[in-house]
């Protein structure tokens, strides 16, 4: 979950995910979209393994920036 709440306006118009074992080695993007509020739920699927994750902004709207104030994962066994 990407949550902007608190600063309106200012979530994801999109983005992109990439999940790896290293920052060199992050690959293809494993989720891409765009966001429609403050809070965006994203659902890799399959569920992805590693120990670096990139979100990277690829929308943009002029005079807004792009929060997140939160950033919660849900680890699968």
């Amino acid at each position: 979950v990407l949550d902007a709440t608190g600063s309106d306006g200012d979530y994801p118009r999109g983005y992109r995910v990439h999940v790896g074992n290293s920052l060199e080695e992050l690959g293809d993007p494993v989720a891409e979209g765009e966001g429609s509020g403050a809070r965006v739920e994203l659902t890799l699927d399959p569920p992805q393994r590693g120990r670096f994750i990139r979100i990277e902004q690829t929308g943009s709207i002029g005079g807004l920036w792009w929060s997140i104030h939160e950033l919660t994962l849900q680890i699968a066994d």
